[in-house]
């Protein structure tokens, strides 16, 4: 089963028009928190046994993040917010939203995964937390949410405004999601779950990127969905 490097590190990616850049720096993992998600709800026995850390690739087999990521196999790096930081361009005077956009499709070697891109018009990097959160202030971004309806109430689905790529869903851990989430230790509050997709390709290759768990496959799995994952587990392990 693949697992993250032990090292610190820092894992980077952004959208199709570059407008928006994040990434997660990943502590040594001594410092990395353990998950807040209640297991044996969500994965089979022998996966929910493991000590899981912060941040964790897996597949979602709910339909929410089906749809939102339109991937049926959508893919997430799970991590607390505290470790995401985010570049996200403002709109500029020429361009609104609304407005059909062009260009390349992104400002970034097929392999380049430095995290920065060599563009002056780069914002600077901030906490997630001032930037993928709805109300957080960043009105005149690209960034965009959404928000579904009878979904958690502290959640929102986020977006670039001006190439649609999907970067995952931002949530907070409320007394309401207790049932099937743990209250973290260490005061931090605020998740993301970064797609998989958006993460530069350099660093997409790596063989410890590869999902070391799949969520709620039992429950809501689409089950030619569930065997396709399953089947590639099986063949890196031969």
């Amino acid at each position: 089963m693949p697992s993250l490097p032990d090292h610190a590190f820092t894992i980077a990616g952004g959208c199709n028009c570059s407008a928006i850049r994040y990434k997660i720096s990943v502590p040594a993992l001594a410092d990395r928190p353990p998950t807040h998600m209640k297991l044996p709800l969500f994965l089979p026995p022998d996966q929910a046994q493991k000590d899981w850390r912060l941040p964790t690739i897996a597949v979602c087999h709910c339909a929410s993040c089906r749809r939102g990521f339109g991937s049926v196999v959508p893919a997430m790096v799970q991590c607390p917010a505290y470790m995401l930081s985010v570049s996200a361009l403002p709109v500029s005077s020429t361009e609104k939203a609304g407005d059909v956009g062009t260009g390349g499709v992104s400002a970034l070697t097929p392999r380049e995964s430095a995290g920065e891109l060599d563009d002056k018009r780069q914002a600077e990097f901030r906490p997630a937390a001032e930037v993928f959160k709805p109300g957080a202030g960043d009105v005149d971004t690209w960034v965009r949410f959404y928000h579904a309806s009878g979904c958690m109430p502290d959640a929102a689905r986020v977006f670039c405004g001006r190439c649609g790529v999907h970067f995952g869903k931002a949530y907070r851990i409320t007394e309401e999601l207790y049932g099937f989430m743990d209250k973290p230790a260490g005061g931090w509050d605020e998740v993301v779950n970064v797609n998989v997709a958006t993460v530069d390709d350099g660093l997409l290759e790596q063989g410890w990127m590869e999902p070391a768990a799949q969520a709620f496959g039992s429950l809501w799995g689409i089950p030619w969905v569930v065997r396709t994952v399953k089947m590639g587990e099986d063949e890196g392990q031969e």
